[in-house]
């Protein structure tokens, strides 16, 4: 099949595509900005100046949106070229008046992007992409807008400032750019990014995770035509084992997410009954591993083959390849081409195929939904356990650890009466809490503290780099008010933010 490459120029310092696909004409404003480029304590904001810039274009009346994406946040509308212009233009006239928000529009918009996540949303979830990375970079994405209530007018300017510009934005077309088109922006140059970080903890193995019953996860390093193949061909065979052949579970959910150039992050979300949660467990890992050992069987890889093909076809897929070019290019990548994405599903072989998976299952993480697993599911299993949490006085006998917490400078606070605590402490130290409980401890360092959310009741949301935290409430602990008071004054102000629940 035959394609043609978008054309890429400038208009008005912004980079332009333009492509010939066989869709109505849609018009794309990229910003090469999404929650993988936020930091822990301004995860959220991107989504919240989505609001705030839609909220200022006013009524469209062709069909339009916004969308805060990992890697971009984009504004796009379809219709008939004067339309889609008009529609574009008012985007960037929007942009440019952020600086003039009304503290009662910022509220509104973060009321109802409050509404739109639902409850739950100032948590910070412990999934499989914070337990990997922590929380920076990919880490970031997914896991909740906790600050979200507590952003003001001057985050938003500075968000504006620093990634709403020229050198930050792609406009792209799916056929023939407007005449008259005219999207005015802030002068800028390209953002420097952050270095992606690489996994936190020794792989293969499995955790406990609240963000799902049950998720696998494997670094993968490959083309775009690769992955895509792979991604397909894991989903289905995973689909007739836990589905078709066992009836464990209705679906199973793959999501592929680029790290950086070829590296590549697949995880699989599979959401089982809780009775079939441990023999779901075991079949996922046994089916992908015989996968990365045996291969692809003859039918299901022609199938997969045949599948992609006939999307390749299709002007919805060359509308997606155009929008992953515009952000591809925007980010500093190299953009997979159109011919590569029609035709590269035709150089695949099945050994290529399981060989890019067996050198990604050295990277597997099992997330689970619960705190233990009983021991037959762990023999089949044949994963160690991944604990990211510090322990208070860590490789210390316990001889040792009693002699450092009697040091002067330290408090140990005992829980209140008929707060369910019995046998557990709260050790206070100059620059660290922990928690000492009857089986083993917690330990959250002052200077690893990202997040530090206060409640109206007066707890604490405390979360470290690395995603683990803890909730404290002063009024648990016996002198907590005065103690616990005294050790949050010294967090950094820039982490604190104040909850709504």
């Amino acid at each position: 099949m035959s394609v043609t490459e978008p054309r890429v120029g400038r208009h008005n310092g912004i980079l332009l595509l333009e492509a010939d696909i066989a869709l109505p004409l849609t018009g794309t404003l990229f910003f090469g900005v999404g929650s993988r480029d936020e930091s822990p304590r301004s995860v959220g904001l991107a989504h919240l100046v989505e609001h705030l810039v839609m909220r200022g274009v006013g009524r469209v009346a062709i069909p339009h949106n916004a969308t805060t994406a990992p890697d971009n946040l984009s504004f796009y509308a379809t219709g008939t070229p004067d339309l889609v212009a008009d529609f574009l233009s008012r985007v960037s006239t929007s942009i440019a008046a952020l600086g003039q928000t009304t503290p009662e529009a910022l509220q509104a918009e973060i009321d109802t992007v409050a509404t739109e996540l639902g409850d739950g949303y100032e948590d910070t979830e412990l999934g499989p992409l914070q337990l990997l990375y922590g929380l920076t970079g990919p880490g970031l994405i997914g896991m909740g807008h906790p600050a979200l209530s507590s952003f003001t007018l001057d985050d938003v300017r500075a968000f504006a400032k620093r990634w709403l510009h020229t050198g930050n934005a792609a406009i792209a077309f799916t056929g023939p750019i407007p005449a008259g088109l005219a999207v005015n922006l802030p002068e800028g140059i390209a953002p420097v990014r952050g270095a992606t970080p690489s996994p936190q903890h020794p792989l293969p193995g499995w955790t406990p995770s609240p963000a799902g019953p049950l998720s696998l996860s494997v670094e993968l390093t490959g083309s775009t035509t690769v992955m895509i193949a792979l991604r397909a061909m894991v989903e289905i065979a995973l689909m007739d084992a836990l589905r078709r052949d066992s009836s464990l579970v209705y679906g199973v959910e793959p999501a592929l997410l680029r790290i950086e150039g070829d590296r590549h992050e697949l995880t699989i979300w599979i959401n089982p009954p809780e009775d079939n949660l441990e023999k779901t467990v075991v079949l996922a890992v046994q089916t992908i591993r015989a996968l990365a050992r045996d291969g692809f069987d003859d039918e299901l890889f022609r199938h997969t083959l045949d599948m992609a093909r006939n999307e390749a076809t299709l002007p919805n897929s060359h509308g997606m390849w155009l929008d992953d070019y515009a952000v591809e290019l925007l980010r500093g990548e190299t953009p997979t081409s159109f011919n590569e994405m029609a035709t590269g599903v035709d150089t695949l072989d099945a050994e290529q195929i399981r060989a890019t998976l067996a050198a990604g299952m050295p990277s597997l993480l099992v997330t689970v939904g619960r705190q233990e697993l009983d021991g037959d599911t762990l023999k089949k299993l044949d994963l160690p356990f991944i604990t990211s949490h510090t322990l208070v006085g860590e490789g210390k006998s316990s001889r040792e650890l009693f002699k450092e917490l009697m040091r002067p400078g330290i408090e140990i606070l005992s829980p209140r009466f008929g707060r369910g605590m019995r046998g557990t402490q709260l050790v206070i130290e100059p620059r660290r809490l922990g928690f000492l409980f009857p089986d083993g401890s917690i330990s959250l360092p002052l200077d690893e503290i990202v997040l530090a959310g206060r409640s109206p009741d007066g707890k604490w949301d405390l979360t470290l780099q690395n995603g683990n935290g803890a909730i404290i409430d002063p009024k648990d602990w016996r002198g907590g008010d005065k103690h616990v008071g005294a050790f949050m004054a010294k967090l950094d102000p820039a982490v604190v933010y104040e909850r709504r629940t």
